[in-house]
């Protein structure tokens, strides 16, 4: 499974900017996705990665960058 590519499909329905529009290295800040459309894209990849995070499972990996983000989940769900 292709976790980036999960991640920038979440993030894209999560804030309706087309995927095309969310590049791996672009900061979450820079594309304009706040707190709310990032919870969002972690109940939908809850779903689709058949994972449940917990409070402190993000909290100390960086996730500045979608790239980031999706290296951070990727973790999350090799370890489960």
């Amino acid at each position: 499974m292709n976790i980036l590519a999960e991640v920038v499909k979440a993030l894209s329905e999560a804030s309706d900017l087309p995927v095309a529009e969310l590049p791996a290295d672009a900061s979450l800040e820079s594309l304009g996705l706040s707190s709310i459309h990032v919870m969002s894209a972690y109940v939908s990849l809850e779903r689709v990665l058949d994972i449940s995070f917990t409070g402190g499972d993000l909290r100390y990996a960086p996730t500045d960058t979608v790239r980031e983000l999706a290296a951070a989940i990727g973790g999350i769900h090799a370890a489960r």
